[in-house]
């Protein structure tokens, strides 16, 4: 297996919610992204230091449970300086395993697209499509903070 995974059990607080998980296995990807302080037996609470604060492991965990389709999450790793995108699958007895897909190519296309799509490639320079973009964002931030814009445009 090329990409970090691991198994875990959730844990529920007194009224059956889930408030956090203990890992049961993690391969040697996972802790090349984590290091070698989590281990069998360490929480996910452990693991979010880790990982990413903005991963909501326990809605996840809780959607996969009830099979109910979690949105697409992805988050970037400062230790690897990679991309991840998250997969959960849960088990009938409640386990579940999380696979970490590298996805550091298709954001870095995803934004050199973006690029070309908003940048004139021989100045540099934001080109027509990128302004109406920031534009509009101005326009909308103006309208919520009821102030007034002035714009002046002069067509060379």
């Amino acid at each position: 297996i090329t990409c970090p995974v691991f198994v875990a059990a959730p844990t529920n607080d007194e009224s059956g919610k889930i408030d956090d998980f203990t890992i049961t296995f993690l391969n040697s990807k996972m802790f090349e992204l984590v290091g070698d302080t989590i281990k069998v037996g360490s929480k996910g609470s452990e693991l979010v230091k880790l990982t990413s604060y903005e991963v909501p492991w326990k809605q996840m965990i809780s959607c996969s449970k009830n099979n109910i389709p979690y949105p697409y999450f992805s988050f970037f790793s400062d230790k690897t300086n990679k991309w991840f995108k998250i997969t959960l699958e849960t088990f009938e007895d409640g386990t579940f395993v999380v696979t970490l897909i590298d996805i550091t190519s298709e954001k870095n296309y995803s934004s050199k697209l973006k690029t070309s799509l908003t940048k004139d490639t021989f100045t540099g320079l934001s080109n027509r499509s990128a302004l109406t973009e920031d534009l509009n964002d101005v326009i909308k931030k103006c309208k919520k903070n009821n102030l007034v814009l002035v714009y002046v445009m002069k067509n060379l």
